[in-house]
């Protein structure tokens, strides 16, 4: 009897033993779809999965609608990375099993020559940005049916030294300062024509933010002027109103928070998140650890943050730190000195030390 049971122990342990060995060796599947801006298929991209210290690694290519398929995969995360004519394009840490189909939507690297150093974004009404650079040029990148195009707009005088830029539907505006103050430059775009409005002796101009006529500049106090935001109600208004920034160090960069009707601006200094409601002009600190933001953007869920060369992605739900999607992990290694999104929902950043603006790409 002894003998019976001891046999049957045996035997239940050995099929438990051969199923986990054969659930093993199966592996899992990573399976997704890889497109250029979120909706052209890239065919003939070569996938490939490597887990931690090489043990294995699984190629595969996309088909003709973009999806590829890698198989038995026997590691708990891999190593994934998408080549395009034997360059390193795309390259995250996936771990497994995957909760649903990856969706890896690839930017269009938009770049003008090796001088070329774009150090500010806009988002534009419909797919694409303007694009502020170091040499005091604004240029337009649009996305249409036959591709991407980037084209001049208008430039601010050589003797400024530009700061930031913001558009609406009918204008783009630039920050600029020289050693007198801040001057802000308006474009209309129906008329090609160029404004401008200096603020002597009150500090350099840096975020700027603007909502069909409504106009808000940061000023960083210099030479005893205070950290404040001006808020104008129109280009053609003599007055303006001021909210003070005096528990700021260096306020730098600002958006202009539709969906919550309020300001949100960083600190460069302290690596600090605010917010500034339009109401009141009542400051708040939302978020620590930003690093040295140089732009904000947000969209309904996610505010995202250009800060060295990572983009760092806050919850609109609690102002908590957030895992980046899949798409905004492979960036392309320099300084990120512009974060914009489009008025298609998409995506773009400028990436100062390598000449190029990135997108668009899709953040869902």
């Amino acid at each position: 009897m002894n003998k019976q049971r001891h046999f049957s122990v045996d035997f239940c342990t050995t099929i438990i033993i051969a199923l986990l060995t054969v659930n093993a060796a199966s592996g899992q599947q990573l399976e997704g779809t890889v497109t250029a801006g979120g909706a052209q298929p890239l065919a003939n991209m070569l996938v490939k999965a490597q887990a931690k210290g090489g043990v294995q690694t699984v190629v595969t290519k996309t088909d003709s609608s973009g999806h590829f398929v890698l198989s038995d995969l026997k590691t708990s995360a891999v190593l994934l990375s998408i080549e395009r004519d034997g360059k390193l394009v795309f390259r995250t840490i996936v771990s497994l099993p995957a909760q649903s189909p990856l969706n890896i939507s690839l930017a269009t690297p938009i770049s003008k020559s090796q001088n070329w150093r774009p150090a500010d974004l806009a988002a534009d009404e419909g797919p694409g940005v303007f694009v502020l650079d170091t040499r005091n040029s604004v240029s337009r990148i649009t996305v249409s049916s036959d591709g991407t195009h980037l084209e001049p707009v208008f430039s601010v005088p050589p003797v400024f030294d530009v700061g930031s830029i913001a558009a609406s539907q009918q204008f783009v505006f630039a920050t600029a300062n020289n050693r007198l103050g801040c001057s802000i430059f308006r474009y209309s775009l129906a008329t090609k024509s160029i404004s401008a409005k200096a603020i002597i002796n009150q500090g350099f101009c840096t975020g700027i933010a603007v909502e069909g006529e409504t106009l808000c500049v940061v000023f960083s106090g210099q030479n005893g002027a205070k950290h404040e935001v001006k808020y104008w109600k129109s280009w053609a208004a003599n007055s303006h109103q001021a909210w003070s920034l005096d528990s700021m160090q260096s306020p730098g960069p600002l958006f202009l928070d539709r969906v919550s009707h309020q300001l949100l601006l960083a600190d460069t200094s302290n690596g600090a998140l605010y917010s500034l409601s339009i109401a009141d002009g009542k400051l708040k600190k939302l978020v620590d650890n930003i690093g040295s933001a140089n732009q904000l953007t947000a969209d309904s869920r996610h505010v995202i943050i250009a800060s060295g060369k990572k983009l760092l992605v806050v919850s609109r739900a609690n102002y908590r730190g957030e895992s980046p999607p899949i798409n905004l992990q492979s960036l392309t290694g320099g300084n990120i000195s512009g974060v914009a999104i489009d008025g298609t929902g998409r995506l773009w950043y400028a990436d100062l030390d390598n000449h190029l603006v990135q997108g668009p790409l899709s953040i869902d």
